[in-house]
């Protein structure tokens, strides 16, 4: 899930955060034989932000990567897993019963309550 971080003028763009989880959590995806990455748009963002990023993962990732088109939830009922950056989706797939990944920003805090969170990355 997108961190729309790009929206505030914040000197960490959306793109290397993504591109930097990806590469933490390449273990994880790995390890549990995920195949597919559904890439989850803030919807305030555009669908073209993520074009370049998806060029990027099908090269240099095992996995397949899609960009969703639908909104949160039906993504999510569908979904094992969600990986986010202080998310409130990381709630939301909680409560659907996902495993949730909170990747943390260095020096940033933890905004969603413990309870929703199964795994936390800095």
């Amino acid at each position: 899930m997108s961190t729309n971080y790009n929206k505030f003028n914040s000197r960490i763009s959306d793109e290397k955060i993504f591109l930097k989880m990806m590469k933490k959590i390449n273990y994880f995806i790995k390890k549990n034989n995920i195949i597919n990455v559904i890439i989850q748009k803030h919807p305030s963002e555009d669908k073209k932000k993520y074009e370049t990023i998806h060029r990027f993962l099908d090269q240099d990732f095992n996995f397949n990567v899609k960009i969703s088109e639908k909104d949160l939830i039906p993504t999510l009922v569908n979904s094992k897993f969600a990986i986010g950056v202080n998310s409130m989706g990381l709630v939301v797939a909680k409560l659907l019963g996902c495993k949730t990944i909170n990747y943390l920003i260095r020096n940033s805090l933890n905004a969603i309550p413990k309870e929703y969170i199964d795994i936390s990355i800095v």
